[in-house]
């Protein structure tokens, strides 16, 4: 079995590295990574270990030492602030476009490099940097392979629609039916948990994808134990969410009840999805992320109803109206958990909520990641 060595680029808090921890009957493994931001490499250290993972700037990668590295893969998820729709979309003008620009550099020169697997936001895939991109990895002997997937995809509540790139050296892709590919808008092979075949046919009834028995081993294995792993096919919020939680320690503070009441992302308990979760969250409002309504006697309508009538007249008693619905922020472990990081997920003990929703907020999703690392190995 070929034996795969992963430098993980951009690390932030290891999504890749449990993605490669998940690929139980894979011989894959990360065996460096780069990160600059502390606290991330703080909270990688708590989990990896502190001989994997160097503080510093991509940038002072060389042709030399990405060769004694001895890796033959690259994963990485590179800034999006460049192509985000809440940023000034600069692109290839953008400065912190340059280390991933200097890496992707790097590539004609590092044969030893035969795997690759890049995450980026929503808008990436209509960039110049896109362009420039495939333009080197497909001059340098790369196919590839593109997908715009979000976790809801999979069954988890939480919409966080991302660009994926994958690419081989010298392979193909097998479930690629287009010359050249299209971006892929849902995942290529069956990821229900339980696997029902159409009679003598690879085709799951359920989905009608075709299986591939190595991807729907993994999707089994991760599911049959959802608190030591990762959440999958779970779709309502109520399993991500602590059972005991201090709503008065994450209660959204009054003056954004009053202020921007209308414009709160609210969920329940019961619901079947939830907004992405950015950097901004808590101190951010639109877009930001969803909050939760914890009071389950009092209807969101009603609430609102009064919220909306007294708003101009009575500020105290259309405040009183949304505090009665008990409206807090999701906690830092059930934001992780949504991202589908693993129950056992260790934050160092100085980290304030605020860095843990900022470092989650540029975070991949680990379920998401463990299938595409899959699909790059087993396809």
């Amino acid at each position: 079995m070929e034996t795969i060595k992963v430098l993980e680029l951009f690390a932030g808090l290891g999504g890749f590295h449990i993605a490669v921890n998940n690929q139980k009957d894979a011989n894959i493994q990360v065996v460096k990574s780069f990160e600059i931001n502390v606290n991330a490499v703080k909270t990688y250290q708590e989990n990896f270990g502190y001989d994997v993972i160097s503080n510093r700037n991509i940038l002072s990668l060389s042709t030399e030492e990405l060769i004694r590295q001895n890796v033959n893969a690259i994963f990485m998820s590179p800034p999006c602030q460049p192509f985000t729709r809440l940023g000034k979309k600069l692109d290839v003008n953008d400065d912190r476009c340059n280390a991933f620009h200097h890496v992707l550099k790097l590539l004609p020169r590092t044969p030893n490099i035969q795997y690759l697997l890049i995450e980026n936001v929503y808008g990436f895939e209509s960039s110049k940097m896109r362009e420039n991109m495939l333009e080197i990895l497909q001059s340098s002997g790369f196919y590839t392979i593109e997908f715009l997937l979000s976790p809801t995809d999979f069954g988890v509540p939480n919409s966080r629609l991302r660009y994926y790139l994958l690419a081989r050296k010298n392979k193909k892709f097998t479930f690629c039916k287009h010359d050249p590919p299209s971006i892929l808008k849902e995942f290529t092979y069956c990821t229900c948990g339980g696997i029902s075949l159409h009679e003598q046919s690879s085709i799951c009834s359920n989905c009608q994808r075709e299986v591939n028995t190595k991807i729907s081993s993994l999707v089994q294995q991760n599911t049959g134990n959802m608190k030591q792993s990762f959440l999958v096919n779970t779709s309502k919020l109520h399993s991500y969410l602590d059972e005991k939680t201090d709503i008065e320690q994450y209660a959204v503070p009054d003056k954004i009840l009053l202020r921007y009441g209308n414009i709160l992302d609210l969920r329940t308990f019961q619901d079947s999805s939830s907004c992405c979760f950015t950097k901004g969250y808590t101190h951010l409002v639109e877009g930001s992320g969803s909050v939760l309504v914890c009071n389950r006697s009092v209807t969101i309508e009603e609430a609102y109803k009064a919220y909306n009538e007294f708003k101009e007249t009575n500020s105290e008693a259309a405040l009183n109206s949304l505090r009665k619905l008990k409206i807090r922020y999701f906690t830092p472990k059930e934001v992780e958990r949504l991202m589908c990081f693993p129950d056992n997920y260790i934050w160092p003990k100085d980290l304030s909520d605020k860095t843990k929703y900022k470092l989650l907020g540029n975070s991949v999703n680990v379920h998401v990641v463990t299938l595409l690392v899959a699909l790059l190995i087993h396809s």
